[in-house]
């Protein structure tokens, strides 16, 4: 079964979207930092989509996707944030490569992307 791992050092956030994601019938891991993901994803080789906040205390997003991919080259990424589009240019968010969810969302805007992500690598 495919897990997901959510990471946002926000706890409402987090179990705002590990609720939806868990609604849905997925699997759903979460972590409430970059290092706790990483750990995470070294003992959980089911994780195939991490969904990470851009702008966290201990590890920005886009460098705890290039740590993960150092992992599991393969994996996909949604980031999350609140923050303006030139900011997130700025801390190394690949628009081109990775998806990207403005907070706030909707649940079915989330459930949405992460369905297609999925339906992709099937």
């Amino acid at each position: 079964m495919t897990t997901l791992l959510v990471v946002d050092d926000d706890p409402l956030v987090r179990r705002t979207v590990v609720r939806a994601l868990e609604r849905d019938g997925r699997r759903v891991v979460s972590a409430t930092s970059g290092a706790e993901a990483l750990s995470v994803l070294a003992r959980d080789p089911s994780i195939q989509l991490l969904l990470s906040d851009v702008m966290m205390d201990d590890i920005e997003g886009p460098s705890l996707a290039r740590q993960a991919r150092g992992m599991r080259p393969d994996l996909h990424v949604i980031f999350m944030s609140g923050e303006t589009p030139e900011n997130l240019t700025v801390v190394g968010v690949d628009k081109q490569r990775d998806a990207f969810l403005a907070k706030p969302f909707r649940p079915e805007s989330l459930l949405a992307l992460v369905n297609a992500i999925l339906r992709d690598r099937d």
